[in-house]
């Protein structure tokens, strides 16, 4: 993240410069800095690296007034740099401070969320949350084994699945259903995420007579998306890359009527729990921020968000494909209260 903002630093530092002096060099130098945070190293190695480039850079590059100057903020820069690969000063100049202000911004935690703090352990959901889960974790847990469910007489399992935005290899096709496997990218940050998905499907249904998995979509409503609301109406979520990623999406009281029809209808196996309305990031993002009385979200290309925000955010942006609910409808009986997000966005804004 902070190679994303030195690098933007950079560009509007050498736009100026360009003006001034021009030349391939600096042209160079940009490109390679870019690239470094297109890597996403870590601090230290981004400042080594830096540190030659800049040393290349000030004995080739141009050597008028303008250019003494730019190059001066860029030795600047790079002072603060290393200041800041101190951990000590760091955590006292940036990390406290931001940390205390981000606090400050959370919502409240609701009764629901104490009441399942105080049960117990989160484990896979805590990991969920940390944004980095370790997808090794939820690989190396054991299959369910369900023994005092078992001697207990109980048939019937329900599991939470993952039907949301993904990094599928192409967009644009049809819907997917439930026998389409994640058809996803290897992205470094989510390669073992199509393994856990399809250990979760696997594991449940071969664990008891009757184990069903619920393929969710994106959740809204209260409660679920309060958060996605006020970044929207501080303009914080942009349309990456032409927002060409199909999302189905479900509200939660439809999740919820979708998991009580289970209970006792339906054979084993999976369903795509999601409503009958597949759409691109394109129209349904501004869409939501029209109806929370926002500004439209702001619009920016694949790679300035491949650097803020990483591969696979901006792969949910631009390659995910929708999924199918057939098969809930008619097997489980269950018929989404809210069809499409348009009425269900409504509803929820509404409150």
């Amino acid at each position: 993240m902070l190679g994303a903002v030195i690098s933007l630093l950079v560009i509007l530092a050498a736009a100026y410069a360009l003006t001034q002096i021009g030349g391939v060099i600096t042209l160079l130098f940009v490109a390679a800095v870019l690239f470094l945070a297109y890597r996403r190293l870590s601090l230290l190695a981004f400042t080594v690296t830096f540190t030659a480039l800049l040393a290349a850079y000030t004995l080739l590059g141009a050597s008028s007034a303008p250019a003494g100057v730019w190059k001066g903020l860029l030795w600047v820069l790079l002072a603060s740099l290393w200041l800041l690969n101190v951990r000590p000063l760091r955590k006292a100049l940036i990390t406290r401070p931001f940390m205390k202000t981000y606090l400050k911004l959370l919502p409240r935690m609701s009764q629901t969320e104490k009441e399942a703090l105080e049960a117990g352990t989160v484990w896979w959901d805590g990991e969920l949350f940390t944004g980095a889960p370790r997808w090794e974790k939820l690989l190396a847990a054991r299959p369910p084994q369900l023994a005092a469910a078992e001697q207990a007489g109980t048939r019937r399992v329900i599991a939470q699945g993952y039907a949301g935005a993904g990094p599928d290899k192409r967009s644009g096709g049809g819907l997917k259903t439930e026998e389409d496997p994640p058809d996803w990218r290897p992205i470094r940050s989510f390669v073992q995420a199509p393994a856990a998905i399809r250990h979760v499907e696997e594991a449940v249904p071969g664990a008891v007579p009757e184990g069903i998995v619920l393929r969710y979509g994106a959740f809204y409503g209260p409660g679920a998306s309060d958060v996605l609301l006020e970044m929207l109406r501080k303009r914080q979520v942009p349309v990456v890359g032409g927002g060409t990623g199909v999302w189905s999406f479900v509200e939660v009281t439809d999740a919820a009527a979708a998991t009580l029809a289970a209970v006792d209808r339906g054979a084993p196996g999976v369903y795509n729990v999601v409503d009958d309305d597949p759409a691109p990031v394109a129209e349904w993002l501004p869409y939501l921020a029209r109806v929370a009385g926002a500004k439209p979200p702001l619009r920016v290309p694949a790679w300035l968000g491949r650097l803020l925000a990483g591969e696979f955010v901006v792969a949910q942006m631009t390659t995910s494909r929708g999924y199918s609910n057939e098969k809930a409808r008619k097997e489980l009986g269950w018929e989404p209260r809210y069809a499409s997000w348009r009425e269900g966005f409504r509803a929820w804004v509404s409150g």
